[in-house]
C-alpha cells in the first residue's frame, strides 16, 4: 500500500514538474512573440501632406531603409535566441527559483535588442556600436549563466548528450560575450572596426566547439538515461 502511494506522489510530482516547465517555455514564448511584433509596430511612415503624389510616398518609404534593416537583423538576433532556448529547454525536467529569474534576465536581455538595432541602424557610430555590443553581450553571458545552471541539474548530468549540450552553450556564450566585450573596447578607436569584429563570434563558437570535444576525446559517452 504504501509502495503504491509512493508511486502514486512521485508520477504526480512528474506532473506538477512538467506542468511548470511548459508553463515557464510557453511564457518565453509569449515574450518573445510581443517582443518582435512592438519591434515591427515601430516602422512608422512619417506624417505627409493631404494631397501628396506617389512619388513622395516611395521617396518617404525608401528612406525608412534603416528601419527596414534594423527590424531584419533584430528579428534574425532573437530567432537565433529563441532557437536555442527552445532547444536547449527540451532537456529541462525542473524549475526552480534561480532557474525562473536567470531565465527573467534572458528575457530582459533580448527585449533589448530591438532598441540596441534601431540605434545603430539610424545613428552608426561609437555610441550605438558600443551599446549593441553591450546588449549582445550581455545577452550572452546571461545565457552562459542559464545553461550552467541547466547544466548541473541531476537530470541533465544523467544525460551525456544532454550534459554536452550545456556544456557546449555554456562555453558558446562565454566566448560569444568575450568577442562582444573586446569589441567594446575596439569602438573607442574605431566603430567600424568593431562591428567587423562580431564576425568572429562564429568562429569562437567554432573554436569553443573544437575545444570541447578536445578536452574530452579520451571520455567513453555514457549512455542516456
Amino acid at each position: 500500500m504504501e509502495l503504491r502511494e509512493h508511486a502514486i506522489d512521485a508520477a504526480r510530482e512528474r506532473e506538477l514538474d512538467a506542468r511548470a516547465v511548459d508553463r515557464l517555455v510557453f511564457f518565453s514564448d509569449a515574450v518573445i512573440a510581443i517582443i518582435i511584433t512592438l519591434m515591427v509596430l515601430e516602422v512608422r511612415l512619417p506624417v505627409l501632406p493631404e494631397h501628396v503624389g506617389e512619388a513622395e510616398v516611395l521617396r518617404a518609404i525608401l528612406a525608412l531603409w534603416p528601419k527596414y534593416l534594423a527590424v531584419v537583423l533584430s528579428y534574425l538576433v532573437i530567432g537565433l535566441f529563441w532557437t536555442l532556448h527552445h532547444r536547449r529547454f527540451n532537456w529541462v525536467r525542473r524549475v526552480d527559483a534561480t532557474l525562473v529569474w536567470l531565465n527573467l534576465l534572458y528575457l530582459l536581455a533580448i527585449a533589448c535588442v530591438p532598441f540596441a538595432t534601431s540605434l545603430t541602424a539610424e545613428h552608426p557610430g561609437r555610441t550605438s556600436t558600443i551599446v549593441y555590443a553591450g546588449v549582445l553581450g550581455l545577452a550572452t553571458m546571461i545565457s552562459g549563466l542559464l545553461w550552467r545552471h541547466v547544466g548541473r541539474r541531476p537530470e541533465i548530468m544523467a544525460s551525456a548528450t544532454a550534459s554536452r549540450e550545456m556544456h557546449l552553450a555554456t562555453l558558446m556564450s562565454v566566448a560569444s560575450a568575450g568577442v562582444f566585450v573586446v569589441s567594446i573596447g575596439v569602438a573607442f578607436s574605431s566603430s567600424n572596426l568593431a562591428q567587423y569584429f562580431w564576425v568572429l563570434v562564429f568562429f569562437a563558437n567554432r573554436a569553443a566547439r573544437y575545444v570541447y570535444d578536445w578536452r574530452h576525446a579520451g571520455d567513453r559517452a555514457a549512455p542516456d538515461a
